[in-house]
């Protein structure tokens, strides 16, 4: 009971202090670094924004769905991005990305995250919020993430190489 009294006056405190909270959805494109066809995916999740003047610097939490020509891979992408004003309703965004691979199978279900890795990426992006009558705190934005890591280890037993996951993201989001 004592950690979520802490966590609620948290949450109020960082309230009354400019930040607010949201959600988000879009659509995921990502690349292989070998070379082969992109692949769609769904996004979804929560976000934080604390308003700093010219500055917001956005903490996010998305659940994101690949499915490539065999098998899904689904990630946890925990970006970390300040956001810089260009206009009053324009903005670019650069960043830090943490990805957590949490499932990789083929199409029968099988488990293929051994040889895996887990890693930080670099964010770019842009957008736009509207405080529209009817929506107000409406987020539309468009990101690029570049990895600083190997998605998968190499394995020539397997004939699995090196490679790493580009990923591009155009969501949709809401701040409450």
């Amino acid at each position: 009971m004592k950690k979520v009294f802490i966590m609620l006056l948290t949450l109020l405190t960082l309230s009354a202090q400019g930040a607010k909270f949201g959600v988000k959805a879009g659509l995921n494109n990502a690349t292989n670094s070998q070379g082969s066809s992109s692949t769609s995916g769904l996004t979804a999740g929560a976000m934080l924004n604390l308003d700093l003047a010219l500055l917001n610097i956005d903490v996010e939490a998305l659940y994101t769905n690949i499915a490539p020509e065999t098998g899904t891979f689904t990630y946890l992408h925990i970006p970390a991005t300040v956001r810089l004003s260009l206009l009053p309703t324009v903005f670019a965004r650069a960043g830090v990305q943490y990805e957590n691979i949490l499932t990789v199978e083929d199409d029968n279900g099988n488990d293929l995250k051994s040889g895996t890795n887990n890693g930080l990426s670099i964010i770019l992006g842009a957008g736009v919020s509207l405080d529209l009558p009817a929506i107000p705190g409406l987020i539309i934005d468009a990101r690029y993430s570049i990895p600083l890591y190997n998605t998968t280890d190499k394995d020539l037993s397997k004939g699995i190489v090196e490679s790493k996951v580009n990923n591009f993201q155009l969501t949709v989001g809401i701040l409450f």
